[in-house]
C-alpha cells in the first residue's frame, strides 16, 4: 500500500498503466482539431518561408501564425472538455476510489467540462497575446510594444500555475467558476517558488514540438498526448491534492485528507467520500 504521494504516483504507473495509456488515447481524441490547427499552420508557413520577397514572406507568416492561434482557442476548449473527464478518472485513482471508466469520465465532463473548457480557452487566448505582442516587435520599434510583450508574459506566469489548482478543486469541491479561480491564484501564489517548477516540468515535453523535422514533430506530438499528458495531470492531481490538504482539508475536509495514502500506523487510505 502506498504511504506517501510518490508512491501513489508509482502504484498507478506500475498496476494501472494501461488505464493511463486509454486516458491518453481520449486526450489524443479531443486534441484532434487542435493538432490539425498546428499541422495547417506548419504547412503554410513552410509555403510562405519559400518566398523570395522577405517583406512579403514575413507578413504571410505574420497572417498564418495570427489566424491559427485564434482558431486554437476554441480547439483548447474541446481539449478542455476531454480533461475534465482525465482528471475525474485520475482523482479516483489516486484516492484509491473503485474506477467505473465510461461513467466516472462522462460523469466528470458533465459536472466540470465548462469549466475545463473556459480555463484552456483562456490559457490558448493567453499564449496567443505573448505570441502577438511577440510578433509586434518584429514591425514596430515603439517602446509600447515592449511593454506589451512584458505584460503578456507576466499574465502567462501568473496564469499557468493556476491551471493544476483549477482542474484538481474542480474534482474534489463544489465551488463557482469565479470562486474556484480565485483559490486556485491565491494557491498558486502561495506556493509559487515550488507551483511554478512543477507546472514547467510538466509543460518541458512541449519543447519536443520546436525540433524542426517531420518525423520527431508526429512522434513527439503523440507522445505528449498519449503519455506526457496524462502523466502530467496524474503528477498535477497528487501535488494539488498535497497543497489543498495543507491550505484547506485539514481545516475545512478532514475526512479527505490523504484520501487514498496509507500512512504508517494510519488508515486514511480506506476513507471513503
Amino acid at each position: 500500500m502506498p504511504h506517501n504521494r510518490f508512491q501513489v504516483f508509482a502504484d498507478v504507473c506500475v498496476n494501472r498503466f494501461s488505464l493511463i495509456l486509454g486516458l491518453g488515447l481520449i486526450v489524443l481524441l479531443f486534441a484532434l482539431p487542435l493538432i490539425a490547427t498546428v499541422i495547417m499552420r506548419n504547412v503554410k508557413v513552410s509555403e510562405a518561408e519559400t518566398f523570395a520577397d522577405a517583406e512579403e514572406k514575413a507578413v504571410l507568416i505574420y497572417s498564418y501564425i495570427n489566424t491559427a492561434g485564434l482558431v486554437a482557442i476554441p480547439c483548447a476548449a474541446v481539449l478542455g472538455t476531454g480533461l475534465s473527464g482525465v482528471f475525474g478518472v485520475i482523482r479516483k485513482l489516486v484516492w484509491q476510489d473503485g474506477v467505473l471508466f465510461k461513467h466516472d469520465f462522462f460523469t466528470s465532463v458533465k459536472e466540470n467540462g465548462l469549466h475545463f473548457a473556459l480555463y484552456s480557452a483562456f490559457a490558448a487566448l493567453i499564449y496567443y497575446l505573448v505570441q502577438l505582442t511577440l510578433r509586434g516587435t518584429y514591425f514596430s520599434i515603439d517602446a509600447g510594444a515592449d511593454a506589451a510583450v512584458v505584460a503578456s508574459v507576466v499574465a502567462a506566469a501568473l496564469y499557468i500555475p493556476t491551471i493544476p489548482f483549477s482542474f484538481v478543486q474542480s474534482t474534489v469541491y463544489e465551488l463557482g467558476f469565479f470562486k474556484k479561480f480565485v483559490n486556485s491564484f491565491l494557491l498558486a501564489m502561495r506556493t509559487f517558488y515550488l507551483t511554478l517548477p512543477v507546472t514547467a516540468l510538466c509543460l518541458s515535453a512541449v519543447l519536443l514540438l520546436f525540433i524542426k523535422n517531420t518525423a520527431v514533430f508526429i512522434i513527439s506530438m503523440l507522445f505528449i498526448f498519449i503519455v506526457a499528458a496524462p502523466l502530467c495531470s496524474l503528477v498535477f492531481t497528487l501535488y494539488c491534492d498535497g497543497v489543498l490538504d495543507k491550505f484547506i482539508n485539514k481545516d475545512h475536509f478532514p475526512q479527505i485528507v490523504d484520501k487514498g495514502i496509507y500512512r504508517n500506523g494510519d488508515d486514511n487510505g480506506t476513507k471513503t467520500e
